[in-house]
C-alpha cells in the first residue's frame, strides 16, 4: 500500500484470513459475495442481517470463483447503460451504506413492529424519528 486517507485506516482492525473459503464456510452467520452480475439479488430488494459477512473482490478480477461459491448470496448493485461495473471504492462504499441503513437504525419505541419478511428483527419503522445522539449544535 502506498498511500492513506483520511485515518480512518488506523482505527480499524484488520486480519489476514490464510484460507478465505474455509473462514466463508465456517463463517456462523451469512456469507454475501459481491459481484458485477445484473442476474445475482439486486442491493434493492435485498434485506441485510446484523451478522452478515460481506465480501468485496479486488478492483480489477473480483472474487474468485470459489469464493463466491463458498457465499449464500451473490449481491449486485443494479446499473443501467453499458457500464460493466464500479469502482470498489464507489460499490463498497453504497453496499455498506445500505447495510448500516438498514441494520444500525436508532432505537424506536415500544409500539414499534418487526417488519415480518425480515428475519432479521429489523424494525419497521411508520413514523419519522430522529437520531439523539446527533449533535445538531454548530
Amino acid at each position: 500500500m502506498r498511500t492513506v486517507s483520511a485515518g480512518a485506516f488506523f482505527r480499524i482492525r484488520f486480519e489476514r484470513v490464510a484460507s478465505p473459503v474455509d473462514f466463508i464456510r465456517n463463517y456462523s452467520g451469512r456469507s454475501i459475495a459481491t459481484v458485477p452480475d445484473q442476474s445475482a439479488t439486486s442491493l434493492y430488494g435485498f434485506e441485510f442481517c446484523r451478522d452478515d459477512l460481506i465480501v468485496f473482490g479486488s478492483e480489477g478480477h473480483g472474487l474468485p470463483g470459489e469464493v463466491v461459491e463458498a457465499c449464500d448470496v451473490r449481491l449486485t448493485i443494479a446499473q443501467r447503460g453499458a457500464t460493466q461495473s464500479l469502482n470498489l471504492s464507489v460499490a463498497s462504499g453504497i453496499i455498506l451504506a445500505e447495510w448500516f441503513r438498514q441494520t444500525e437504525r436508532p432505537a424506536v419505541s415500544e409500539t414499534s413492529t418487526v417488519h415480518p419478511a425480515s428475519g432479521c428483527g429489523i424494525p419497521k419503522v411508520s413514523k419519522r424519528y430522529e437520531r439523539r445522539d446527533v449533535n445538531h449544535d454548530y
